[in-house]
């Protein structure tokens, strides 16, 4: 156990879950890629934060600037760092927790992967392609599908995402197409939540 898992253990923390509330996967490297649609060259690049983003990190760095102020540190010590720094992640990981809920960690995935597919195809612009006859016909069999599951006790994620997509396909209005394309992206994220919490039961990697 390193001094800082060492010092969080000692503030009543587990390590492991300051760890998987504060870690995502890496951002994507600046990188030249071809675009999905017309295969021309776009460059990825990192750009600093504007002043709207700015803004939304004021609170994390209030919690960071009280972590500080209200730390004890004990100049001349070997482990002053590591218990103003043990501190402040435990303040920060206890924002991030409140802020962004338990999916926190599912949310960065996603996100992560939003970076990937920018990072290869650049920024995707096509039309909808919703409101079709046969997507607002679907959306009715798929519906009265997933209410027959569950009421005999056989609904399944399948059945609860089919009925979401399809209600997103049907859909004309933009804003009610983005409200329902919010909802599809909610049920995956549960999903995925559910595999997780599948695989921790049974004691296998996820």
């Amino acid at each position: 156990m390193t001094d800082l898992a060492r010092h969080l253990t000692a503030l009543g923390i587990d390590p492991a879950e300051i760890h998987a509330i504060t870690s995502s996967p890496a951002r994507p490297q600046a990188t030249t890629a071809p675009r999905h649609n017309d295969h021309q060259e776009t460059t990825v690049t990192d750009q600093p934060p504007n002043s709207d983003q700015l803004a939304e990190l004021r609170p994390l760095a209030a919690v960071i600037e009280h972590a500080i102020a209200e730390t004890p540190v004990r100049l001349g010590t070997n482990d002053w760092g590591t218990v103003l720094a043990a501190q402040v992640l435990a303040e920060v990981a206890a924002y991030m927790g409140r802020t962004l809920g338990p999916d926190a960690g599912l949310l960065g995935e996603v996100q992560a992967e939003r970076q990937r597919q920018n990072a290869r195809w650049g920024e995707q612009n096509h039309p909808d392609g919703t409101g079709l006859p046969v997507y607002q016909h679907a959306v009715r069999r798929y519906r009265e599908q997933t209410e027959r599951a569950a009421a005999t006790g056989f609904l399944a994620w399948r059945d609860v995402l089919l009925e979401e997509v399809y209600e997103a396909l049907a859909e004309t209005d933009p804003a009610a197409l983005r409200t329902e394309l919010v909802q599809v992206a909610a049920v995956c994220v549960a999903w995925a939540g559910a595999i997780d919490r599948r695989a921790a039961a049974e004691g296998a990697p996820a």
